[in-house]
């Protein structure tokens, strides 16, 4: 009866040990899969699909936190690099859209200046 208690006691640790590290795994999965998704798609991203990404990468960050003290530092070592290529995805998408929105408004400028020329004599 004891040994069975015991069995049962071991197996149950197991169990829960297998689970956490599956969750703690799958928040660096999750980073890794969200970065490749940003670096892919974000060139065709706006401003409120670049808000909608910054609020994922801060759910997933959130749950990578929660398992902190239970990576290895070259598990840290690799979620910090992913992390950094995500900085990097999101400079390089965000920039690329204020480019085009200042480009849009050179170009709004520009026909408004052709527009007023067009109804004023020129002397």
């Amino acid at each position: 009866m004891k040994r069975r208690n015991c069995l049962t006691l071991a197996a149950i640790a197991v169990t829960m040990l297998l689970a956490s590290c599956a969750t703690k795994q799958s928040a660096v999965n999750d980073l890794r899969a969200f970065q490749q998704e940003i670096d892919t798609k974000g060139m065709t991203y706006d401003l409120n699909d670049w808000k909608k990404a910054a609020q994922d990468y801060a759910k997933i960050n959130k749950r990578i936190y929660k398992h902190y003290n239970d990576y290895t530092a070259q598990e840290l070592e690799e979620i910090g690099k992913i992390n950094g290529e995500c900085a990097a995805s999101f400079a390089k998408g965000t920039a690329q859209n204020i480019g085009n929105k200042a480009q849009g408004a050179i170009s709004l400028i520009k026909g408004l200046v052709e527009g007023v020329k067009s109804v004023i004599p020129a002397k």
